[in-house]
């Protein structure tokens, strides 16, 4: 349980690469010590590969841990189809979801437990996930 241990020595697990599959995509994270991360998310069928063309499979960020959880600021997606410039306008068409207020920009991860093989955190309300290194 992470209750035991400080944020530091949670950060110190945290950081290297995780894979796991979840709602039909497979997703690859990587934690670095500079407290940036990139996570790659691979379709498993036509549908979900489709979805990935358009919105982008690589995503890239900066992350912190406080109270237990993981907080994932993103940036924006680079190899997504909506970021190509659209209809020559100089912003790509992916920025305007990024101005839009409602939407947000961090995503937040409640690490339940946690050790050098594996993590549990929190996905939904009452949905946890384990996670594995990758080795």
């Amino acid at each position: 349980m992470t209750h035991d241990y400080a944020n530091k020595d949670i950060e110190s697990l945290v950081i290297g690469k995780w894979q796991y599959e979840y709602e039909g995509f497979s997703y690859y994270e990587e934690y670095k010590k500079d407290f940036t991360y990139e996570i790659t998310v691979k379709g498993q069928n036509l549908i979900t590969m489709s979805a990935l063309g358009i919105l982008g499979s690589k995503f890239t960020g900066r992350w912190y841990l406080k109270d237990r959880t993981l907080h994932l600021r993103h940036k924006r997606q680079p190899n997504s189809s909506l970021s190509s410039d659209f209809l020559s306008f100089k912003t790509p068409f992916a920025d305007i979801f990024h101005k839009i207020p409602l939407l947000p920009n961090i995503d937040k991860r409640e690490i339940f437990s946690i050790d050098k093989k594996h993590m549990s955190i929190q996905v939904k309300r009452n949905s946890y996930i384990i996670i594995f290194r990758e080795s």
